[in-house]
């Protein structure tokens, strides 16, 4: 078998593990609904009410507003969101989920990753892998990480349900997207200056949800199109990792149960998040962080209430995350020894061009007289001192 039909048979595999992923996520959709209405304890909850709600801004601030709510119509919003952003992540905002899958079957790796849904499985299992690598490792050397104790599975549901919401919005879109807004109009502000009111508005919606759209837009340097170094600034950079150390201090100073080991693995995440954010937009960190709240304790709990066929889905969604998680690292791993050993490996010496071959002309002999020794023209047959014959070429 040719090493082209072993990287065909890796490609087709990786590719049906993500599409494998990616109908479970729209599965854990309809179990959540399944879940909150349809069960004796998830109905119960949902006709509860609200009092207030806890909103996340700019990293560092917490706000409690009153609110009376019905829980189920909460509910139904947060899911309505998350389906809203599973289906940007299908259509866009690059390129459609179908188109990047042919693309990846090309074997165009740069034209597959530009669709958030097909890179969202495979980051998302990568960061896990990574995290539970840390987690593990801390926790060896003393570390603790700390958990979470759930007593009520439902109001457990309904609260990570809100989770990635209200943290990607005081974490990511608050602060960064409060920094890039102004920070790109500032930058592509030779065309701002020539565009319409609206136009600068759609502009700065567009820096505030998708700014790799508003970098194009403005006529700014992109990831797609100079790479990751070029498309993201050092400044965004900056911003993105101290968002993400806020991000994993505050899991250690909710009082939530996670302890001082839990700073590291949530700013690693929270990282992740961040670079999502500019990479691919706002949809993207939001259902990144789904991925660990909402879409895993779902499963988790239908695992518990409907048993059967459910509980063996969820063990091979578990082991199907984790593979394609190692899956991800030893691609990763392989494109850098690769990239390595081409940077590393001498180039062969130049070859000096050969010339080329041309047709050498006589060069004409001087002829002398064989009698007289006069010098005789090349051109006559007789001396034209002695007046004797010559030889022909004498």
């Amino acid at each position: 078998m040719s090493w082209g039909s072993v990287r065909f048979i890796l490609r087709s595999l990786l590719i049906a593990t993500i599409v494998f992923v990616v109908v479970s996520f729209f599965l854990s959709m309809v179990l959540g609904v399944l879940l909150f209405f349809h069960t004796p304890e998830g109905a119960a909850l949902s006709r509860l009410n609200l009092q207030s709600l806890v909103l996340n801004l700019f990293v560092v601030l917490e706000l409690v507003v009153p609110l009376r709510l019905n829980v189920g119509r909460f509910f139904l919003g947060l899911w309505s969101i998350y389906l809203a952003c599973l289906i940007a992540a299908l259509v866009g905002p690059k390129q459609r989920f179908d188109r990047a899958l042919e693309a990846g079957f090309s074997s165009s790796v740069r034209g597959a990753l530009t669709n958030s849904m097909l890179v969202i499985p495979l980051v998302a299992s990568m960061l896990l892998v990574l995290v539970v690598a840390l987690q593990s490792l801390q926790e060896a050397a003393g570390v603790p990480t700390g958990a979470i104790e759930v007593s009520d599975p439902f109001r457990a549901l309904l609260s990570l349900t809100y989770a990635p919401l209200v943290e990607t919005t005081g974490f990511r879109l608050t602060p960064i997207g409060a920094f890039l807004v102004p920070y790109l109009l500032w930058r592509g502000r030779r065309k701002v200056a020539g565009s319409s009111w609206s136009a600068r508005l759609r502009s700065g919606l567009e820096a505030f949800l998708y700014p790799e759209g508003a970098k194009d837009r403005l006529g700014l340097e992109t990831v797609w199109g100079s790479g990751l170094r070029k498309g993201v600034t050092p400044a965004e950079w900056i911003v993105v990792t101290v968002t993400a150390f806020g991000f994993g201090l505050a899991h250690y100073t909710s009082g939530a149960g996670w302890d001082i080991g839990k700073i590291s693995t949530a700013a690693i995440a929270g990282f992740c998040f961040g670079a999502a954010y500019l990479v691919y937009g706002a949809h993207a960190a939001i259902l990144l962080h789904w991925f660990f709240d909402y879409y895993f304790i779902v499963y988790a709990i239908a695992a518990e209430i409907f048993s059967g066929q459910l509980f063996l889905l969820s063990l091979l969604i578990d082991l199907v995350t984790i593979v394609l998680g190692l899956m991800g690292w030893v691609g990763l791993v392989g494109v850098g020894v690769l990239s390595l050993v081409r940077r590393v490996r001498p180039r062969p010496m130049p070859v000096a061009p050969i010339p080329p071959v041309t047709t050498m002309q006589p060069v004409p002999r001087e002829r002398y007289c064989l009698f007289c020794g006069s010098r005789v023209r090349g051109d006559v047959m007789f001396c034209t001192e002695c007046g004797r014959r010559q030889e022909p070429g004498g």
